[in-house]
């Protein structure tokens, strides 16, 4: 009984397919070789570039921010930390109409709840060692 072409054509397809498997399977190891080596390459490059897009974010984020000071008011019947004022100044860009432009300039806050959130930050992250607070001398 002969077959029909038909059937011999499937038989061929799969027969090919076949082939192509072997072929693919003989060069696995350096397919995987290589792509492992692209892998790594690929994801070394993206952490750099977030890396450097969270430095940037930080940055512009504490963008002329600086000569950050906290010091100490005292009430001079009280001698409790509670009863301190404790007064924030940096200096900071701030507009100025009549130039039409930012200017730096000096803030001054009482306390620490009116202070933006990015001095905060920057208070906390870049000058830790302000924590040892200064009173002024009288």
């Amino acid at each position: 009984m002969t077959r029909t072409p038909s059937a011999v054509l499937a038989d061929l397809e799969a027969a090919q397919k076949d082939l192509a498997l072997a072929q693919r399977l003989k060069t696995a190891d350096k397919r995987i070789e290589q792509l492992t080596a692209e892998y790594e390459a690929a994801r070394a490059e993206s952490d750099r570039a977030e890396a450097e897009a969270q430095a940037a974010a930080l940055e512009a984020r504490f963008a002329g921010i600086s000569d950050i000071r906290i010091e100490t008011r005292s009430p001079q019947h009280f001698n409790s930390v509670l009863q301190n004022t404790y007064m924030v100044t940096w200096t900071a860009p701030k507009w100025d109409h009549r130039t039409n432009g930012t200017t730096p300039s000096q803030h001054t806050i009482a306390g620490f709840r009116a202070v933006p959130g990015n001095v905060l930050a920057y208070l906390i992250e870049r000058q830790p060692e302000l924590s040892r607070w200064r009173t002024p001398r009288s």
